[in-house]
């Protein structure tokens, strides 16, 4: 799963003037198009995942999180290695 990772953009944690958390970070269309075109030549779906910035020290400019895209395999296809789906859509902590 790991060399399936495509590195998207770092995202940096921000809270609106409201006082909602929220992550942003930049990626051009072209570099999105092409991770998804590369993606796609293994699935028709992509997971995302972000992850803490281990690197990130106090006081630095470097992301909190990392995105990253990889090929998501379909649940009959985990179900016949004897995987469980580990997220349900109901189930998201924010």
């Amino acid at each position: 799963m790991a060399d399936d990772m495509k590195s998207i953009t770092g995202l940096w944690k921000n809270t609106s003037k409201g006082g909602t958390d929220y992550l942003s970070g930049g990626v051009t269309v072209s570099e999105l198009v092409a991770a998804l075109t590369e993606l796609e030549r293994e699935s028709p779906h992509a997971k995302v995942m972000i992850f803490a910035n281990g690197y990130k020290e106090d006081g630095d400019n470097k992301p909190d999180y990392k995105m990253y895209l990889a090929p998501k395999e379909s649940e009959q296809g985990a179900f016949k290695r004897g995987l469980k789906s580990e997220v349900k859509s109901d189930n998201v902590p924010f």
